[in-house]
């Protein structure tokens, strides 16, 4: 049985009994908008009573984003969820920071403790192949208890993947796609985003997902921020599809008063128009109820 640590709300090493529910969001790639989902969805939930949590099991850290004001770099990988969610910042709910000390290779910090030097192979990949056995096996560990605590502290928890969740990426080697997703069990909703996206259609992208993850995932949202073309089997993908339509976000100016700002006039626009609101409505009793399923809407886009 792993050990209850001292410097955790969050309770460790005891059984699991009446895991909060939740919902995984996947995307096709860096970019694509996973996470302005997850944040406008933590942010629509807590305005309505709810007590969502963030869980992203691994974080790149982006060093230009300067809205946090932390002085810990590994503990603003989060920093937009958290202020979403209202909550402090805890290191279970993104107990796998990278804090890149170049394009190629970062710091891996585990809950908030410095480990040793990865590789990178991307802006937000983490390559765990390149992984020695034991570190690879340490990371596992802790990405399964830091969910399992997650699970049985939370009312609701929503956990988002990295990258892109397709098969390149899947398998043991993929602890935020695979490991997590799995270990969830979760609904998925993956966002797909024309252009930036290798795939050529939709049922490439499920058909490369790995198992569990092509069994749990209901819906998709095709964030469209930039007028691509869409994918040509939208009309006929056996799952529910979104249809992006704009949402014009005020200027980012930095600050903490203008990011809240954003945070709320996405999570009016996500609540209002994606799939997700009735069901997240449906599984947590704490949470408004919402009108019925409706056609998702939403690709973001900065006010100039």
């Amino acid at each position: 049985m792993l050990e209850t640590r001292n410097d955790s709300p969050l309770t460790h090493g005891q059984p699991v009994v009446n895991a909060a529910p939740g919902v995984t969001i996947l995307g096709t790639g860096s970019g694509c908008g996973k996470t302005w989902h997850v944040v406008a969805l933590l942010k629509a939930i807590s305005m309505r009573g709810g007590h969502p949590v963030p869980f992203k099991p691994i974080s790149v850290v982006d060093l230009d984003d300067l809205t946090s004001g932390d002085p810990r770099p590994w503990a603003r990988a989060i920093h937009h969820h958290l202020m979403a969610a209202g909550l402090p910042y805890e290191p279970d709910y993104n107990p796998l920071v990278v804090v890149p000390v170049s394009e190629s290779e970062g710091m891996l910090f585990l809950r908030g403790r410095e480990r040793s030097a990865v590789k990178l192979n991307g802006p937000d990949q983490v390559d765990f192949a390149a992984m020695d056995e034991a570190l690879f096996a340490e990371c596992t560990s802790v990405i399964e208890d830091s969910l399992s605590a997650c699970r049985a502290s939370a009312t609701f928890v929503l956990v988002e993947g990295s990258g892109d969740s397709g098969a390149a990426r899947q398998g043991p080697a993929d602890l935020a796609n695979s490991l997590a997703v799995d270990a969830a069990g979760y609904p998925v909703i993956s966002v797909f985003r024309p252009g930036s996206s290798r795939y050529a259609s939709l049922g490439e992208y499920r058909r490369q997902l790995g198992p569990e993850a092509a069994s749990l995932l209901k819906a998709v949202v095709v964030n469209n921020p930039s007028g691509h073309a869409l994918p040509p089997d939208m009309a006929d993908f056996a799952l529910p599809v979104g249809l992006s339509s704009s949402v014009e976000l005020p200027r980012s100016d930095g600050s903490v008063v203008q990011q809240r700002i954003r945070h709320e006039v996405l999570a009016e626009h996500v609540w209002r128009t994606l799939p997700w609101a009735s069901w997240v409505s449906a599984i947590d009793p704490q949470v408004n109820r919402t009108p019925d399923l409706v056609p998702a809407r939403l690709c973001l886009q900065e006010g100039n």
